[in-house]
């Protein structure tokens, strides 16, 4: 049968092909919302009704430090990848400034987060140069090797671009980052799961 909106309406299923933007609530999430409601403390505080809080913050940074390889007080828990984004690349400005690495590497398809930070950047002095990509979404590797340099001190591209859905080769961009001493900032939102 043809993909055509009367074949998707004739089998009766709704399908949804956007989970880049958003997905359904996973059971297991369902399952722990009414024991985060009911363990309503700060998670930070010392009294009784922060103790819950804190172990299922204890427990979450436990499994997700163990999905994603890394120790669990490496995590660092914000309001959400945009967030995140600005943190990290507005982090870099003093040091990249003050080690003469003010130039920025970025891919052209990035989430808004990084280009609109990038932007803001670029007024305190921060060169950016955009990574441009092919029609297919696959990423110039031979730009960042000619761009790259002693002045580059951060290369950021996402692991996954949240519309074309392409996957972008990281570990071959992060060595590239690594051999000319630039850090690498990748954006794993649209990955994770």
């Amino acid at each position: 049968m043809p993909l055509t909106r009367e074949a998707f309406a004739a089998s009766g299923k709704n399908t949804y092909f956007d989970h880049n933007a958003t997905a359904p609530i996973a059971s297991f999430i369902k399952e722990a919302i009414p024991k985060l409601v009911e363990e309503w403390g700060n998670a930070g505080s010392i009294h009784f009704n922060g103790r819950g809080p804190k172990a299922i913050l204890r427990e979450s940074r436990q499994k997700l430090s163990g999905f994603l390889g890394c120790h669990p007080l490496e995590l660092v828990f914000t309001s959400g990848g945009s967030e995140s984004n600005n943190y990290a690349l507005s982090g870099m400005v003093d040091w990249c400034l003050k080690n003469n690495r003010n130039h920025f590497l970025i891919s052209s398809l990035e989430h808004p987060s990084i280009i609109k930070t990038c932007e803001y950047l670029a007024t305190k002095g921060i060169d950016i140069d955009y990574i441009p990509v092919d029609r297919g979404g696959a990423i110039d590797l031979t730009y960042i090797k000619n761009k790259i340099s002693k002045k580059t001190g951060l290369v950021s591209v996402m692991l996954a671009n949240n519309e074309t859905g392409s996957i972008f080769p990281v570990k071959e961009i992060c060595s590239i980052a690594h051999e000319n001493g630039a850090y690498m900032h990748c954006d794993g939102v649209q990955a994770l799961g």
